[in-house]
């Protein structure tokens, strides 16, 4: 795989649509030249149908194995939790990059 172009559109899906997901989604919707939020990923329906009234999208799952059934190829994954060896969510998605993960803060 080449380097990025500057035009290249990032697909990005949202694992949680709490507070902290949400911030982090406006701020990849607001800051991230080519970035589009495709999908989101919560437990919770409601959670998932309001993030996505908000983000102006429409593809939502319940649950992330669903998610990564429909997933081509995962590039990166930027989450709280992504380094944590405890996370039962994270460490099946980790799995699938092809590129490196990412702990925010």
């Amino acid at each position: 795989m080449g380097p990025r172009t500057m035009n290249e559109i990032v697909n990005v899906c949202l694992i949680g649509a709490g507070r902290a997901g949400m911030i982090h989604a406006n701020n990849f919707k607001s800051r991230v030249p080519n970035a589009k939020i495709i999908a989101v990923v919560d437990p919770f329906e409601d959670a998932c149908v309001k993030a996505c009234e908000e983000l102006e999208i429409n593809r939502y799952y319940t649950d992330y194995h669903e998610m990564l059934r429909h997933a081509i190829r995962l590039k990166r994954l930027v989450s709280k939790r992504a380094k944590s060896s405890k996370s039962t969510v994270t460490i099946p998605i980790i799995t699938r990059c092809s590129g490196t993960t990412t702990s925010t803060p």
